[in-house]
């Protein structure tokens, strides 16, 4: 084995009469999940004395390829200072999941209230959503959390 290689192109595979195009047939999946239930509990802690653990529990459904992952972003007041937390589907194809995760808010991070900047959710093949404050406070989902 001396490692020679050649690189044909689409042109190059053309001419030489190769086929260069693949026709697909699926059912597509074109549409990102939606949220359906979105809560955190506790909505108010104390990290005067050490870090605080916040669980955070999304409900979402996906028409055809499943929910895969969920994320959600948490703000401090001034903007400074931001908590993240993801969780992945374990399941293989779930077009309905409810998901908990975990985010860890440590001692001396900045008091006050914090909001849910945005929560964002992702199916299997990659189609995306994300609702910002604004959209889950419409949705009547809670955003302000207040650390002490």
């Amino acid at each position: 084995v001396v490692g020679n290689s050649s690189i044909l192109r689409t042109s190059d595979l053309t001419a030489l009469g190769f086929q260069t195009t693949l026709g697909v047939s699926s059912n597509q999946d074109t549409t990102a999940p939606t949220l359906t239930a979105f809560s955190f509990a506790p909505t108010s802690i104390d990290t005067s004395s050490g870090d605080a653990t916040v669980t955070v529990s999304f409900s979402a459904t996906d028409d055809l390829s499943g929910v895969s992952y969920a994320f959600a972003r948490f703000a401090s007041p001034s903007g400074a200072q931001l908590r993240d937390t993801g969780c992945t589907v374990v399941a293989g194809h779930a077009t309905s999941a409810t998901i908990t995760c975990a985010v860890t808010f440590q001692e001396f991070g900045e008091a006050g209230t914090w909001a849910v900047a945005y929560v964002a959710l992702t199916d299997v093949v990659g189609n995306s959503s994300i609702l910002r404050t604004s959209d889950l406070t419409a949705l009547g989902f809670p955003t302000a959390l207040v650390v002490r």
